[in-house]
């Protein structure tokens, strides 16, 4: 099994292959929330960190942001 990778410029983990393209790659956080929230949901938001700690995925930690919220 392929190991997860980092962007370092994001800090944002990296599934090794996802159907959802950013970059060819889906963010952890993005993928989270659609378990979350639904894809619908998900789709014209931000995915914000509650924390501002990229890498801290918790479901608890994220919450949806309108383009204008941001």
């Amino acid at each position: 099994m392929a190991k997860s990778k980092t962007n370092r410029e994001l800090n944002y983990h990296l599934p090794p292959s996802s159907p959802y393209p950013i970059c060819g790659k889906a963010v952890i956080h993005r993928l989270v929330a659609v378990a979350e929230y639904g894809f619908d949901a998900v789709a014209e938001n931000h995915v914000h960190h509650k924390n501002h700690i990229p890498w801290d995925n918790r479901p608890s930690n994220l919450e949806l942001m309108s383009q204008e919220e941001q």
